[in-house]
């Protein structure tokens, strides 16, 4: 018997040629859409604008990404030109995509209920899909390294490096409609370096930087926050790459990596001295932080220390946040 032959890798070429014709199917059935004219003559006559072209493509980068993280097709085959098509589609995206497809088979369900078993699917990617292991790794840990990275850690000075977070703290502006810059880049940088730090250690086996990848995860569980700042290459190479074993154990101790995160629209009075660990506020950004989850008891405690009701109502929302479950609810 021969030998099965190896294939050869997907050039970026290959992909883009491959959302270009689905850009192309869709931008036809638009056009549809738009007049009750014979096919021929909807095709003759009508024009597209340069903004529906841009978003013909967007969608269909969208399916082609849906289609990698479906693993349909293999991350390890892709040159790593390839990988700007992932990093430019918001993972929010792709599970509105699979929502829709879940409305056509139950159109029943509500829009948050297709919305919340889209992140599901997404979710068991993540946890059940075999790892491809560290071995072929190589390509995506030197795309990390050069693009992001300096000795291991987050460089904002590279050029790439500082259009991730001005991307992501757009985003976050989007989403949030908080304007305020230093608040959105600070945000976003957080994120970016709870991720990026952490993703080739855990990768390559580490259990604590597995957990702060994880944390980086569970950056949006709260939906009162609005924001979705993960994009699809942060996923995918999550859902290739890491150890799904020790995903599952890290995740039974969500202590280890569960943050929870609330803007404060005053100045905190740090006169005030809170003696839990776990709690930070930090005085440029506004926003305070509690690390693990919350019980009862930290709650009352923190409750007692402030008499403001706004104060009170930031607690409440740490305590409610730090609580949701972590491997249904908090993770991507």
């Amino acid at each position: 018997m021969n030998r099965k032959e190896i294939p050869s890798y997907i050039t970026f070429e290959g992909v883009t040629e491959d959302i270009a014709n689905d850009a192309y199917c869709l931008s036809q059935f638009r056009k549809i859409k738009k007049c009750d004219k014979t096919l021929l003559e909807i095709i003759a006559n009508t024009h597209s604008t340069v903004e529906e072209m841009e978003d013909d493509w967007y969608q269909a980068s969208i399916r082609c990404v849906l289609a990698f993280l479906k693993r349909q097709r293999s991350l390890t085959g892709l040159t790593s030109d390839c990988y700007i098509v992932f990093e430019s589609v918001w993972l929010d995206d792709v599970k509105k995509l699979i929502a829709y497809y879940k409305s056509l088979k139950s159109p029943l369900e509500s829009i948050d209920e297709t919305y919340f078993n889209a992140t599901k699917e997404i979710r068991s990617f993540l946890f059940n899909t075999q790892s491809v292991g560290s071995k072929s790794f190589n390509d995506v840990k030197n795309y990390l390294n050069a693009n992001y990275l300096t000795n291991g850690k987050f460089d904002e000075k590279k050029e790439n490096a500082h259009k991730l977070i001005k991307r992501k703290a757009e985003r976050l502006y989007r989403s949030t409609g908080i304007d305020n810059k230093e608040y959105n880049w600070s945000r976003a940088k957080y994120f970016i370096e709870l991720f990026y730090d952490n993703i080739i250690p855990a990768v390559l086996g580490d259990e604590k930087c597995l957990a702060r990848v994880l944390k980086a995860f569970g950056f949006g569980k709260y939906k009162q926050n609005g924001f979705f700042v993960i994009n699809s290459f942060e996923a995918a190479i999550a859902i290739f790459y890491l150890d799904k074993e020790k995903l599952k154990k890290v995740i039974g101790d969500p202590q280890s990596f569960v943050f929870s995160i609330s803007l404060l629209n005053e100045q905190w009075q740090t006169d005030k001295i809170v003696s839990d660990k776990n709690f930070e506020y930090n005085e440029g950004t506004k926003w305070i932080t509690y690390k693990g989850v919350m019980k009862d008891s930290e709650r009352d405690k923190l409750l007692k220390t402030f008499d403001e009701r706004n104060y009170h109502n930031k607690i409440k929302e740490l305590y409610y946040q730090s609580n949701i479950t972590p491997s249904e609810d908090g993770i991507l």
